[in-house]
C-alpha cells in the first residue's frame, strides 16, 4: 500500500510540477524580453 501510495503521489506531483515549470520558463522568457 505504501509503495502504491508513493507512486501515485509521484505521478500527481509530476502532473502538477511539469506544466508549472514549463509555465515559469515561459514567464521568465517574457520578462527577459
Amino acid at each position: 500500500y505504501d509503495d502504491a501510495r508513493s507512486l501515485i503521489r509521484a505521478i500527481v506531483a509530476g502532473c502538477i510540477w511539469i506544466p508549472y515549470f514549463r509555465m515559469s520558463e515561459r514567464v521568465k522568457r517574457t520578462f527577459v524580453h
